[in-house]
């Protein structure tokens, strides 16, 4: 009988272990803070270094301009677009668990971009290793985390400022708006009419031998910017003196547009010239050879 009541307890007291967290939610560990980085909202000053080459922008009215020289033309769309990803940025969560700086390339970076708003308040960010997953970033308070960031962001901030230039829109030649064309090479001249669709030459039809002409004037287009406001021999060196090819191209009403084509650059393509602008652009081989072989041969 002893023996039964010492079994029966035993059985109560599992029980009532068993009963006493019944119903009683059990409490969840607090996940930490994420500080998530912050970029300044509406900047008034934009640097930015890939380790290399350091470039400074600033806000002047509605529009950006390069704080070196304020009357470079700037595509507002390279710096907008940096803008726009370094907003997202908002949207990332910390690598976690994080590792030594060094791991990530962020023990002694070199790549930065700074944001200074117009109360003079500044944040950085710099930029590690890349990989194919994005490029490790943090805002240089370890203790806010290190974070994955797009890996376009290092390839915006590693243009130069000629890859930011605003090209020049150049005019649609067509055989229905052009009108004439004067083409020189050194002492060498020719000139050429357009009428009623055709290529004329001294009288003479040359349509048919103008046909890879007319395509190159049809798509022509600026391909990149080489050199503004260069130095008094970047010209004669770039072939756009005595040496270049220059077509003088009629069109619309009373409308004219000059371009001078000069040597080939090594690695593709030919330097080039617009109307009166100095600065020197870069015109794919597709489009220069038709025209330059047009000025130096003839037909």
């Amino acid at each position: 009988m002893k023996r039964y009541w010492i079994a029966a307890l035993l059985v109560l007291a599992m029980m009532a272990a068993l009963l006493t967290g019944c119903g009683e939610k059990k409490q969840e560990e607090a996940e930490p803070d994420v500080v998530q980085p912050q970029v300044q909202e509406d900047p008034d000053m934009l640097v930015c270094s890939n380790g290399k080459t350091t470039l400074r922008f600033q806000k002047d009215g509605d529009r950006w301009v390069w704080f070196d020289d304020t009357d470079f033309p700037l595509d507002q769309s390279y710096v907008q677009e940096l803008l726009d990803t370094l907003q997202g940025l908002s949207e990332l969560t910390p690598i976690t668990p994080a590792k030594e700086l060094s791991e990530y390339g962020l023990e002694a970076a070199k790549a930065y971009i700074m944001l200074r708003n117009p109360s003079g308040d500044e944040s950085f960010i710099y930029l590690g290793k890349t990989t194919d997953d994005g490029c490790y970033m943090f805002d240089g308070t370890e203790e806010n985390g290190v974070y994955l960031a797009p890996a376009s962001l290092m390839k915006q901030i590693s243009r130069s400022i000629y890859d930011m230039a605003q090209l020049p829109n150049l005019p649609r030649l067509t055989m229905e708006t052009m009108t004439a064309l004067d083409v020189t090479y050194g002492e060498k001249e020719q000139h050429f009419t357009v009428k009623d669709g055709a290529w004329y030459s001294e009288g003479k039809d040359v349509t048919e031998k103008m046909t890879a002409v007319t395509e190159a004037l049809s798509q022509l287009e600026i391909a990149s910017c080489v050199d503004y406001r260069p130095s008094s021999d970047a010209a004669r060196i770039c072939g756009l003196t005595k040496d270049a090819a220059v077509l003088t191209v009629s069109y619309g009403e009373d409308r004219t547009f000059t371009l001078s084509i000069g040597w080939y650059r090594s690695g593709g393509g030919y330097y080039a010239a617009v109307n009166d602008d100095t600065t020197i652009y870069l015109l794919s081989t597709k489009l220069a050879e038709p025209l330059k072989t047009l000025a130096k041969e003839g037909l």
